[in-house]
């Protein structure tokens, strides 16, 4: 290997290394652009040199609540008091597999148990009536409904990248358009400058 050779291990080594800092860079620079974007806005990125070719578009995501059952044991308890034709009986297996394959359930009943489930399709019921309400709703309007929660997830900022935009970004780099100066933090990790 001659001096102008990279010594394969090495190249892996520093590769991995910069990509886990640009990953920490990128992340930072989502949460920057994120204060500045509104739910919903799309702004694109373009080369600034000549032409200014597309490299990206930036989204953030809008959303919708999402309806969720937090406490299932309230939950549960609400709508057996309050609809008891909603709640499903069932038997689950608390035994191990084994022994259940060696004398079945007709020969084996302590490995029943009997449990109390809301039915699945009342429940989806809820969560749609909940979502779109934004806040828990019951089938008649009750909204003091223990254990379901809606929420509405944080936007997210969404990078997209254009399928030709690698050679542009190298070209960057190239020009001096771009060093890793442009998205180094104040300070790297470890001290170093």
């Amino acid at each position: 290997m001659t001096e102008q050779e990279l010594d394969p291990v090495l190249l892996v080594a520093a590769l991995r290394v910069l990509a886990d800092y640009t990953r920490e860079c990128y992340n930072a620079a989502k949460v920057d652009q994120a204060a500045r974007m509104h739910r919903g806005d799309r702004l694109t990125a373009r080369s600034p040199l000549e032409g200014g070719r597309k490299i990206a578009a930036l989204s953030v995501t809008d959303p919708k609540p999402v309806t969720q059952i937090r406490d299932r044991a309230a939950f549960t308890a609400w709508v057996k008091k309050n609809y008891p034709d909603a709640v499903k009986r069932t038997r689950t297996i608390s035994g191990s597999e084994d022994e259940v394959v060696k004398v079945l359930f007709a020969h084996a009943p302590h490995l029943l148990r009997r449990e109390v489930a809301v039915d699945p399709e009342f429940e989806r019921e809820i969560k749609q009536a909940s979502a779109g309400l934004g806040a828990p709703l019951g089938p008649n309007g009750e909204t003091d409904l223990p254990g379901v929660v809606v929420e509405a997830p944080d936007p997210q900022v969404r990078c997209t990248v254009e399928d030709d935009a690698l050679a542009e970004v190298i070209h960057l780099f190239r020009v001096g358009r771009l060093s890793l100066d442009s998205f180094q933090p104040p300070e790297l990790p470890g001290g170093a400058a």
